[in-house]
């Protein structure tokens, strides 16, 4: 990297050696990356990455944090609903109970939209619903 790699270089399927960090469960390899790189127009695809393979990966929850918490990664509706849909509960806590509740898609839509057609419990304490909750939705 000191010679002047680009560590945002895409392989021919699309993961970079940031993403290919995460597949690898290394936060210290990811720390090492985001020292070097410009991150912030390949950030929607490493939490992407990260959200599919969280059960895979015993540092998902460090990492999730490191993206959310110390580098300030945007997360939008499709990040949102992505880890509703893999029933990361606790990806819901990194981002912030409220801004996953009322987080919209273009209908409108909210995850307890999607909990509620698709014959899912919602509970009647929102901050019971993660806890109670396997899996939000499916699609």
């Amino acid at each position: 990297m000191d010679a002047g790699s680009e560590v945002n270089y895409t392989n021919k399927d699309g993961l970079s050696a940031l993403n290919l960090a995460i597949l690898a469960d290394s936060k210290i390899i990811i720390e090492s990356l985001m020292k070097k790189a410009n991150v912030r127009a390949n950030e929607a695809s490493l939490l992407k990455t990260l959200i599919k393979n969280y059960q895979q990966l015993t540092q998902s929850t460090a990492i999730a944090e490191y993206f959310i918490t110390e580098k300030r990664f945007k997360t939008d509706i499709s990040t949102i609903f992505l880890a509703a849909k893999c029933g990361w509960k606790k990806m819901f806590e990194i981002i912030g109970l409220e801004e996953c509740f009322n987080a919209r898609d273009l209908d409108g839509w909210t995850i307890l939209h999607f909990a509620a057609s698709s014959g899912k419990v919602i509970f009647r304490h929102r901050h019971h619903f993660l806890e109670r909750s396997k899996l939000l939705y499916k699609i």
